[in-house]
This record gives structure tokens, C-alpha cells and sequence, in this order.
């Protein structure tokens, strides 16, 4: 057994919130053993989604941030528990990245400064910021024209947040119809941004 096999066997029997008061109590192991927990889970939930301009290993990093903002802000006297909690922050997390990507408010950062080099709270130069909004307007200038009506809707109700099952009701589509719409968008996203 490696390792991380024991240290997730010795703390199996605790609930989620009791590694949580573990956690605070400053043992490190129930945290990892809680974010060990809820990768798999992080993963099925940035699953349906995609980003522009990046990958979903990037989903999963932007999930996995919604973990531990998760992790630091649960109040245990709430009524609800953790999974639930978890589950809120990292959509809000997802969407938050998705959103971003499309607005393309974060390509001349992508595209020009490091993380290293990158000042805190030094102001965007406009011109960066008119060269990335030119090149949002740009890229959906371009799914405009490669996707069909429908993919545009499905699109549209995609990225407010809506399940494929959602969608297919507003659509009055079957929801094989609307993943394999989700799938066209995807491949045609992914020849523009290349």
C-alpha cells in the first residue's frame, strides 16, 4: 500500500465536516485526505464544460480552487453539508472561468505578461485591453459563422449554466441531440483557438 493508500484508510470513517474540524485543528493529513476525497468528484463536475483557449486539465485547476475556497469558508453550523457547499463553489468557480474565456478578458494577459513578472494591482494597459476585446469580437465573429442556429442556442443556454437535460427542454430537442451539439462546438472551438 503506497502512502496515500494508508493515510486515506486511516481517516475513511470520518464524515466530510468532521476532516474539516481536523483540518482546522491543524492536522494537515484530513485536509489532503478531503481534497483526495472530492478530486474524482471535481472532475464529473468540470466534465460537461469546456474552456476557450485552454484545456480541461485548466477546469479541473479551476475546480480544484473551488475545493479549497470550499475547504477555508464551510461553516459547519449552516444546514447544509459539505458536498453541497463544495458542489456550489466549485461550479461558481467553473462558470466564473468559462465566462472570463469567452469575454476574452484575460488574453493579453495570457498572451503577454507572466505571473512573475506581473505587478499586483498594476492597471491593464488599455491598449491590451482594446486588443482583447477586439480579439473576442473576432473569435465570436468567427462561431457565428461556423455554428448552425441551434448550436448557437445550445451554446447560449450551455454557458448560463444549464445540463444537457435542461437545455433539451428549452430546445424541444432530445438530449443526444443537444451533447452532440456540445460536441460540434467543441471541435469547432478548438480549430479556431489553435
Amino acid at each position: 500500500m503506497t502512502m496515500v493508500e494508508l493515510v486515506l484508510k486511516e481517516f475513511e470513517h470520518l464524515t466530510d465536516e468532521e476532516l474539516i474540524l481536523r483540518s482546522r485543528r491543524e492536522d494537515g493529513r484530513a485536509e489532503e485526505v478531503l481534497v483526495l476525497r472530492y478530486v474524482p468528484y471535481v472532475r464529473s463536475l468540470a466534465r460537461p464544460y469546456f474552456l476557450a483557449g485552454g484545456d480541461f486539465e485548466d477546469l479541473i485547476q479551476e475546480g480544484m480552487i473551488g475545493l479549497i475556497n470550499a475547504l477555508s469558508t464551510f461553516n459547519a453550523k449552516e444546514q447544509t453539508t459539505f458536498k453541497t457547499y463544495a458542489t456550489l463553489c466549485i461550479r461558481n468557480r467553473l462558470y466564473s472561468a468559462i465566462r472570463k474565456a469567452m469575454r476574452g478578458n484575460n488574453s493579453p494577459l495570457n498572451n503577454y505578461v507572466s505571473i512573475e513578472d506581473a505587478n499586483i494591482g498594476e492597471a491593464v494597459d488599455p491598449v491590451d485591453e482594446i486588443i482583447g476585446k477586439e480579439a473576442y469580437k473576432e473569435l465570436l465573429g468567427k462561431v457565428s459563422e461556423l455554428l448552425s442556429k441551434f448550436e448557437q442556442k445550445v451554446l447560449e443556454l450551455y454557458l448560463e449554466g444549464l445540463s444537457y437535460s435542461e437545455i433539451s427542454v428549452r430546445v424541444s430537442k432530445p438530449q443526444k441531440a443537444v451533447d452532440n451539439a456540445v460536441q460540434r462546438i467543441r471541435r469547432k472551438f478548438s480549430e479556431i483557438t489553435k
